[in-house]
């Protein structure tokens, strides 16, 4: 009997330890980014009459750095360089002449956004909500340099909506600023529209 109970005891401690099976891995990254080029157009909107400008074609070079929670929803933050124009009225000649308005910024976006996006088959979409701060570098009507009084530091809201093949990426997206553009109580109430189109490579 002991001669027995050695032996299971030997073949026992001989046989390798039983393998636990791998954690699944996710089929979707936690970290990712891009850096993408885009062109936009954008309009000006003065609440207090009915006037709305005809937009002007813009151009948009920065990144966005993303973080996903789980496969679906996740938060992306971003920086981006954004040169943006408009027409913008004379008052003496309102449906006749009008000027250029122009403004160079630097924005930083913050989104929630929502993804349909499988790393393992890398074809989908997402959808994004959020806010942006801008910081004006320079702006204005271009034939009237120093009429108006611009605030150097704005937010607004923005929306977006994309999709990914591999590693490109196609975009679209809308924003508005919140409040008046501009700071002092003489300028016009004016609210900025703007809806461009992004094409970027992700990481």
């Amino acid at each position: 009997m002991i001669v027995l109970f050695v032996a299971a005891a030997f073949i026992a401690l001989a046989q390798p330890p039983m393998q636990q099976p791998a954690p699944e891995k996710p089929s979707y990254k936690h970290f990712g980014g891009n850096l993408h080029f885009g062109i936009s157009q954008t309009t000006l909107d003065f609440t207090n009459s009915a006037v709305t400008t005809h937009s002007g074609s813009g151009w948009t070079l920065g990144g966005n750095f993303s973080y996903r929670a789980n496969r679906w929803l996740g938060l992306r933050v971003g920086c981006a360089y954004v040169q943006s124009t408009s027409e913008y009225p004379v008052e003496e000649q309102l449906f006749s002449k009008r000027h250029t308005f122009s403004l160079n910024s630097l924005e930083v976006p913050l989104e929630i956004t929502f993804s349909m996006i499988d790393d393992d088959v890398p074809i989908g979409g997402y959808l994004a909500l959020g806010a942006y701060y801008s910081h004006i570098f320079k702006g204005g009507v271009d034939e009237r340099p120093n009429e108006l009084q611009l605030k150097p530091d704005q937010a607004g809201i923005q929306m977006s909506a994309g999709f990914i093949f591999s590693h490109l990426m196609l975009e679209l997206n809308m924003r508005s600023s919140l409040e008046s553009i501009f700071s002092s109580t003489s300028d016009p109430e004016t609210l900025l529209y703007q809806y461009g189109i992004l094409v970027g490579w992700n990481f």
